[in-house]
């Protein structure tokens, strides 16, 4: 593998990395199925299984939630040839109807690999490391004046990544 092909390798796993978040919060599944192989495998901590279950898992729980945000950090990566072991750092944070947010300390560790030339996860390990209530509203809240962020299309920033219906 050379520099150059290492250097690829590494911002298309970040851009894939980058946009399971983006999806997720977004709760666009179809790009979050675009992140992974067909064939993968991920544990979820409640979600343990293939692509399709996962997919469906995330339907279920989307419909419980009031919000998810995903902060990622930068992926610690290890390219050797096809196959690359990265492990990302995330705060994630999930409001559930009725409930008070929570506040989690997560890390991905996952192996990717190339196929056809796109790297793609092929097995998921969500590591929890800590978890907070995170309740309470915020002690100045900001006017009405901001966006705010919403799930799926009624995100501010939702159309700006939407992608061209083909004819």
């Amino acid at each position: 593998m050379t520099d150059l092909d290492e250097l690829a390798s590494r911002l298309e796993i970040q851009n894939v990395i980058a946009r399971y978040a983006h999806a997720v919060d977004r709760r666009d599944f179809d790009t979050v199925r675009e992140c992974y192989h067909e064939d993968a495998y991920d544990d979820h901590g409640r979600y343990k299984g293939g692509l399709d279950g996962l997919i469906d898992y995330m339907h279920a729980l989307a419909a419980k939630l009031v919000s998810t945000y995903h902060l990622m950090g930068t992926p610690y990566i290890e390219v050797d040839g096809d196959t690359a072991r990265v492990e990302t750092f995330s705060i994630y944070r999930r409001e559930l109807i009725g409930d008070a947010p929570v506040l989690s300390g997560l890390r991905y560790a996952d192996t990717f690999e190339r196929r056809d030339g796109r790297w793609r996860i092929a097995k998921r390990l969500v590591i929890l490391d800590w978890e907070h209530l995170a309740g309470g509203d915020p002690r100045m809240p900001c006017g009405p004046e901001w966006l705010r962020g919403a799930l799926g299309e009624q995100d501010p920033a939702y159309a700006m990544f939407q992608r061209p219906q083909s004819a």
